[in-house]
């Protein structure tokens, strides 16, 4: 009914998945909208109301196992060079899912308007991702609660995009732990019932006088 009213049949997805699904975001409200068709190991989010856009991308040009100062200022280097016109400023050390990161502030003026920057550098497994929140100064109060929701949710492991079912759901679905589909237990081997000897011939007797002989 409610399909008929609107005209709707689907709604907005909540999270968006990177495309290979071992990172996402959670959309903070319908404000946002997903950037789609972006590359592998991208996330990409806009508000259009305030002109604010949010970034999520894996760090894979660098080397496995590099220390987040590292890490970081390579990430300062490269923001550097693709937004020339914020300025880096105060550096800070920041906990996300439990992990420890670092936060880099940026400002400066686009067009004569001024903007605001954060860039969070994150560890994701052996290797980085980073997360960069990008709007007008006059709207960025408005937003903060957005970006701190959009932190705050990040998913960083791919079980958490996609779960598999375990325990007794997964048993429910006829599914295992890994997905595949649950084997019937195996049935104990049942012993051959002994051919019981012929019996000695019995006298016929009445259907309500039936014996039954039990083989020893």
């Amino acid at each position: 009914s409610m399909k008929l009213a609107v005209g709707a049949t689907s709604i907005p997805r909540a999270v968006v998945a990177e495309a290979g699904g071992s990172f996402g975001l959670w959309l903070p409200n319908p404000a946002w909208a997903p950037r789609d068709e972006q590359p592998a190991g991208q996330v990409a989010l806009v508000c259009e109301a305030h002109g604010a856009s949010v970034a999520l991308s894996r760090l894979a040009h660098l080397e496995p196992g590099l220390s987040l100062d590292s890490a970081a200022d390579a990430v300062a280097n490269w923001f550097s060079l693709l937004h020339p016109e914020l300025r880096l400023g105060e550096r800070q050390s920041i906990a996300v899912r439990e992990r420890s990161a670092v936060r880099l502030l940026a400002q400066g003026r686009r067009a004569r308007v001024a903007w605001r920057a954060t860039i969070d550098v994150i560890p994701q497994r052996d290797r980085f991702v980073v997360l960069v929140c990008c709007a007008p100064s006059a709207a960025w109060d408005e937003l903060a609660p957005d970006f701190a929701f959009l932190l705050r949710s990040i998913e960083l492991e791919a079980q958490a995009l996609a779960p598999r079912l375990q325990g007794p759901l997964a048993e429910s679905s006829g599914k295992g732990k890994d997905g595949a589909a649950a084997k019937a237990p195996a049935k104990a081997p049942v012993a051959a019932t002994p051919t019981p000897a012929a019996a000695a011939p019995v006298a016929e007797k009445s259907a309500r006088d039936v014996t039954v002989r039990i083989p020893d």
